[in-house]
Formats: C-alpha cells, structure tokens, sequence
C-alpha cells in the first residue's frame, strides 16, 4: 500500500466535499439561493463525487493513472473491458435510481 498516495487521495477527498459543501451551506444559509437552485445541484454532485475526482487527480499526481479506463479498471478491480461496461453501467443505474 502506498501511503503517500493513500494520505493524498484522502486529504483531496475531503478538501473538495468540504469546500463544494461548504459553499453550499453557507449560500444556503445566508438565503443567497434556494435549495432547488441548480448550482446547490452541481455543488451536491461534486461533493458526492469527490472521492471519484481525488482519486483521479491524486493517481494522475504520482502517474499511475493510464485515463479514464484505467482508472475504472483500478477501481471496479476487473480487467475484462466487458467486466468493466458491466460494472459501470450498473453504478450509473444505481446512482441514478436513488
């Protein structure tokens, strides 16, 4: 286990949610936007996602990226292009069902 990726990926993760949600809150509680605003969506969405974007840009950092497919290859842990179709299109189901 690389340690300094592993403290990298982390302190990305939770730079980006605090500061998309944040941002979110203090608009929010300030009554600057509403919360059916669309930016307090994409401000929801990059908060959510921002394990997927700390690790992409903390795997690009120390250059063990190889794009995107790499990176899905990485994470879903299957090296099967059919495998990797599979499993994605699944979790974009899933997110977007819920």
């Amino acid at each position: 286990m690389n340690i300094k990726l592993t403290v990298q990926f982390t302190l990305l993760t939770f730079a980006i949610m605090l500061a998309s949600w944040g941002t979110m809150i203090v608009l929010g509680g300030f009554g600057i936007v509403e919360s059916t605003h669309p930016w307090v969506f994409i401000l929801q969405l990059i908060g959510s996602l921002s394990p997927a974007i700390a690790s992409y840009i903390a795997m690009k950092k120390n250059k063990k990226n190889h794009g995107l497919q790499g990176m899905a290859q990485t994470n879903f842990q299957c090296k099967n292009p059919r495998c990797l179709l599979y499993s994605s299109s699944f979790t974009c189901c899933g997110i977007s069902y819920t």
